[in-house]
């Protein structure tokens, strides 16, 4: 399976494009085709970036920490595609979302594989001690997201909610992964924060922390679509596009291998 990254100058990308290819797979099953739509084209691969940037501020290189890059890349990808059903939203990134390609059972099932698949990464590249506490880093901010994201279904609709609410649960979907990404680069290179001091280089993951709040928009308050509707059988054979539409479907949705209970409109 071929898939397009968007033209850069910078060499991350295609060391990460190979390297969630290599964790997620090429395609040949409908859990692998499913998690590659969510990840390909990638969004700004903030996260992958900036560990590996980390490891190489603090003396290390980017390949050491590739594999853990790649893993935070598909753990985040994936708190967007069970993001994109809590919020019933239809598209991410300018495409059709998963929920929508797929269906809400094939989506969820996706968003957990790329976690396991994430997870597998998480566990692969370094030294036993350095990798586990990296790990740890990186598990915590997931518990914190997924409070973020449950203390932001309590609030939707809830103009009264104030400021300092919303800012907590940017802080918890957004920003603290991105610090932890920053912080696991240096720990998989075997820094500690006093070498930063130092070394007087930056602590990482407070750049982190303050870059993720500054990336969130406050789109908290904003109304919920009308309910998923029920698309039926996984094997019902998701349909073409109607007059005057751009056909945007996966070339697998066309062969009719997948359903969906309508066309996909091209984004404006």
């Amino acid at each position: 399976m071929s898939i397009a990254v968007p033209p850069t100058g910078d060499t991350y990308f295609p060391l990460l494009e190979a390297e969630l290819l290599r964790w997620v797979g090429s395609g040949d099953s409908l859990l692998e085709l499913a998690c590659l739509d969510a990840l390909f084209p990638p969004g700004k691969l903030l996260r992958p970036v900036l560990c590996m940037e980390s490891a190489k501020a603090v003396g290390g290189t980017a390949d050491q920490v590739l594999a853990f890059a790649a893993g935070i890349e598909c753990l985040h990808v994936a708190s967007l595609v069970h993001d994109d059903i809590i919020d019933q939203d239809p598209v991410r990134r300018g495409r059709a979302s998963n929920a929508e390609q797929y269906g809400l059972a094939e989506a969820l099932v996706a968003g957990d594989g790329r976690s396991m698949a994430g997870i597998a990464a998480l566990l692969s590249p370094g030294p036993a001690e350095h990798v586990l506490q990296a790990a740890r880093v990186a598990v915590q901010a997931l518990r914190h997201m997924c409070q973020g994201i449950m203390r932001e279904t309590e609030i939707r609709g809830d103009l009264t909610c104030g400021v300092p609410t919303v800012l907590n649960v940017m802080q918890a979907k957004t920003a603290v992964l991105t610090g932890a990404a920053c912080q696991a680069g240096a720990i998989l290179v075997g820094a500690i924060p006093h070498q930063h001091q130092a070394n007087c280089r930056i602590q990482p993951w407070r750049w982190g922390h303050g870059c993720g709040r500054r990336l969130t928009p406050a789109w908290f308050s904003a109304p919920r679509r009308p309910a998923w509707r029920h698309r039926g059988p996984s094997t019902a054979v998701r349909p073409g596009p109607a007059a005057g539409e751009q056909d945007i479907r996966h070339p697998y949705h066309r062969h009719g291998s997948l359903h969906c209970d309508h066309p996909t409109r091209a984004p404006p």
